[in-house]
């Protein structure tokens, strides 16, 4: 229910690997298992697209928290905190020191290990000034 950076999820169905590739972009462990030698094909072919669509995935989440701040700030909503990273406003002082650590390559160790490799920058694009 509840997991932090760097934590471990265990997946004893992994099936298709969603619950990996949602580990990976949160930057989590992740340990699956799958009896069923049907899925091989999808989750070796995992590391192929899982650099894209887990950055396009942070990428979206920061848009759509900015169009959020611009929406309540029409509104005339005083925000009390700004992330850190970013430099945009934050409705909680929990999400002061949030970061989203974009994928930079994923390799594959072996047969069953995927091994992924982050940036501690954030993405340029979302950094004001």
């Amino acid at each position: 229910m509840f997991s932090s950076k760097n934590d471990i999820i265990v997946d004893p169905f992994l099936g298709t690997g969603t619950t990996m590739a949602a580990a990976m972009v949160s930057a989590r462990n992740c340990l699956g298992f799958e009896i069923n030698h049907g899925f091989q094909d999808q989750l070796v072919s995992i590391d192929g697209s899982i650099l894209t669509t887990a950055n396009n995935r942070i990428n979206q989440r920061i848009r759509n928290h900015i169009g959020h701040v611009d929406r309540r700030l029409k509104e005339n909503y005083q925000f009390k905190y700004v992330n850190q990273h970013y430099d945009f406003p934050v409705m909680t002082r929990q999400e002061v020191d949030l970061f989203f650590n974009p994928l930079e390559r994923v390799e594959r160790k072996d047969e069953s290990t995927l091994q992924v490799a982050y940036t501690n920058a954030p993405n340029k694009d979302f950094k004001a000034g």
